[in-house]
């Protein structure tokens, strides 16, 4: 009896190793989402700032100048670097987030033809991601679906072997 005892122990400790292991592999699948989602953003981010810039360059209107960055050249946006940049980056990032995962709000919007464009890509992008989170959302759902029938079964042929024994 006692033998059957410590290999009933045994098991619920792998049973537990199992599920810990798999708790924590689905914590990471969707971190790891995230990240991804948050890089792609930050990289879109940085072009719709040089989209912006290169706007402002030419002397066309931009949604910089729209969100209230008067600022012509790249010189004068290098000096101001700290406060103006961070608020240019949030600005971008905010516009790029949502034209990722929706269709945006509106508040920033494209004002010439080469942001035009990269809005359009941006959107195209957004459709790929949205189709990434999907997926790896099914693909976690399956993968603890497919662990938690393996735990029951385990646990099924472990009720089945106590009952041979006794």
């Amino acid at each position: 009896m006692n033998r059957m005892n410590m290999m009933n122990e045994q098991r619920t400790d792998q049973l537990e190793e199992i599920m810990a292991n798999n708790t924590a592999r689905s914590s990471i699948m969707m971190l790891k989402i995230v990240v991804e989602i948050t890089y792609i953003c930050h990289i879109l981010a940085c072009i719709w700032v040089l989209v912006g810039r290169i706007g402002n360059e030419r002397g066309r209107h931009t949604w910089l100048k729209q969100v209230g960055y008067e600022h012509t050249s790249t010189e004068e946006l290098n000096n101001e670097y700290s406060e103006d940049m961070n608020g240019i980056y949030i600005q971008a990032f905010y516009f790029c987030f949502t034209t990722m995962t929706s269709v945006g709000y509106g508040d920033i919007s494209a004002y010439n033809f080469i942001e035009m464009y990269f809005s359009i890509g941006a959107q195209i992008v957004g459709g790929f991601v949205y189709a990434m989170i999907i997926a790896s959302l099914t693909a976690v759902v399956t993968f603890q679906e497919s662990n938690d029938r393996m735990k029951n079964e385990k646990v099924n042929h472990n009720t089945v072997r106590c009952v041979q024994i006794r």
